[in-house]
C-alpha cells in the first residue's frame, strides 16, 4: 500500500512538473518582450556614449594632427628663414669686400678713382708705383665795369634854360650816367695722369677743382695698399663667393623640414579611422533614434494631425468652389476644383494612414508592451 502510494505520488508530481512547463514556456516571451522594452533605453543611452565618445576621439585626434602640422610649418619656417639669413649675410660680407678691393674711393667729373684702378675718362690705369696724378689750374676770375652817359643834352638844356634860366639850363641839359658790370672767367684746369702704362691730360670744369685735388691727394695710399690687397682681400672675395654658392646650394635642412611637413600632412591613417568610428556610431545612434517609441509617436501624432487639417482644407475647398460654380459655371471651374479637392484628399488620407501604421523596426518593442500588458 505503501509503494502504490508512493507512485501515485510521483506520477501526481510528474503530471503537476507537466502542467506547469507550458505555463512557464508561456511566461518566457513576456519575460524576453519585457527585456527588450526595457533594454531600448540601455540601448540608446549606450549608443549616445559609443558616439561620444568616438567623437571625442576624432576632437583629440583632429587637435593632435593639426598641432603636428603647425609645428613642422613652425620648423620649415624657421629653418627656410635661417638660411636665408645665412645667405644674405654671406652676401653683405662679399659685396663689403668687393667695395674694399674695387669700391670708388674719389671722383671728379670724369676722373674716378677706385681702390684698384684709375679712370680717366674712358680709359683704365692700374695702381703701379710708378703711377703719377697732377691737377694744375691757370686763368682767375674778374669783373669789367661798363660806364655810358654824363653829357651834355641840347634840347635839355634849352629846355632848362627857358624855365629856370642859365641853372636850369646846366641840370636839364645833362645826361644820366649808366654803369654794366661783366663778369669773366677765364680759368683752365687740367688733371695729368702719367704711368708705364701710358699717360694723358684731360681738362675738368674748373669748378670741380677742389674734388680733383682730393682725389690726387688719395692715390699714393691706394698705390701703396695694392700688395695688401692682392695677398689679403683678394682672397678673402675669392673664399666667401665659393662659400655664398655652397651655401645658397646646401638646402638639405630645408628639403628635410619639407619632407617631415609633408608627411604629417598626409598621415591621416588614425585620424580617417577615427572619422569612420565616428560616422558609423552616429548612424548606429540615430537609427536608434528612428526606433523610440515616444518619437515615432509624436510623428505619427504630427502625420495624422497633417492628414486631418488637409481633410478639412479639402472640405473648406470644395464648399467655397460650388459657390464659385454656381455663380461662374463653366467645366474649367468644375474641374480645377475637383481636382485640387481630390489632391487634398489623397494626400490627407495619406497622411492619417501614415499615422496608423505601426513601423516595421518597432515590432519587438510593441509586442513587448502587449505582452507585458498580457
Amino acid at each position: 500500500m505503501t509503494e502504490k502510494n508512493a507512485d501515485v505520488s510521483e506520477q501526481a508530481a510528474g503530471g503537476a512538473e507537466e502542467a506547469a512547463s507550458p505555463v512557464d514556456a508561456a511566461s518566457k516571451p513576456t519575460e524576453q518582450a519585457l527585456e527588450k522594452v526595457e533594454d531600448f533605453p540601455t540601448q540608446l543611452a549606450a549608443a549616445k556614449k559609443d558616439y561620444d565618445q568616438a567623437s571625442e576621439e576624432l576632437r583629440n585626434l583632429t587637435s593632435a594632427h593639426n598641432t603636428l602640422v603647425e609645428q613642422k610649418k613652425t620648423e620649415l619656417s624657421r629653418v627656410v628663414s635661417a638660411h636665408n639669413q645665412s645667405v644674405k649675410e654671406l652676401e653683405n660680407k662679399f659685396k663689403e669686400l668687393q667695395d674694399s678691393y674695387s669700391g670708388e674711393v674719389a671722383s671728379a667729373g670724369p676722373v674716378v678713382l677706385y681702390h684698384n684702378r684709375l679712370r680717366v675718362g674712358k680709359n683704365l690705369y692700374g695702381l703701379l708705383p710708378d703711377l703719377k696724378v697732377e691737377v694744375n689750374s691757370s686763368g682767375t676770375i674778374y669783373a669789367t665795369s661798363d660806364v655810358s652817359g654824363g653829357g651834355m643834352s641840347l634840347g635839355g638844356a634849352i629846355v632848362g634854360g627857358a624855365v629856370a634860366g642859365p641853372a636850369g639850363a646846366v641840370v636839364a641839359g645833362r645826361k644820366p650816367v649808366k654803369s654794366e658790370t661783366t663778369t669773366h672767367d677765364d680759368r683752365h684746369l687740367y688733371f695729368t695722369v702719367s704711368s708705364s702704362e701710358g699717360g694723358e691730360s684731360i681738362e675738368l670744369d674748373p669748378s670741380l677743382e677742389q674734388q680733383a685735388r682730393n682725389l690726387a691727394a688719395k692715390v699714393p695710399a691706394c698705390v701703396a695698399a695694392q700688395d695688401k690687397l692682392e695677398k689679403e682681400v683678394a682672397p678673402k672675395i675669392y673664399d666667401t663667393k665659393e662659400l655664398l654658392e655652397k651655401t645658397k646650394a646646401d638646402v638639405a635642412d630645408v628639403n628635410a623640414a619639407q619632407q617631415a611637413l609633408d608627411e604629417a600632412t598626409s598621415n591621416t591613417a588614425e585620424l580617417d579611422q577615427a572619422k569612420s568610428r565616428a560616422d558609423k556610431t552616429l548612424a548606429a545612434y540615430q537609427a536608434l533614434l528612428e526606433k523610440d517609441p515616444e518619437r515615432v509617436a509624436r510623428k505619427k501624432s504630427r502625420q495624422r494631425a497633417a492628414g486631418i487639417a488637409l481633410l478639412v482644407l479639402a472640405a473648406f475647398v470644395v464648399l467655397m468652389g460650388w459657390g464659385t460654380v454656381f455663380e461662374y459655371p463653366s467645366a474649367a471651374n468644375c474641374i480645377v476644383i475637383g481636382l485640387l479637392a481630390f489632391v487634398l484628399v489623397f494626400i490627407g488620407l495619406v497622411k492619417l494612414d501614415d499615422g496608423k501604421k505601426k513601423p516595421a523596426q518597432n515590432s519587438d518593442v510593441d509586442s513587448g508592451k502587449e505582452a507585458a500588458e498580457a
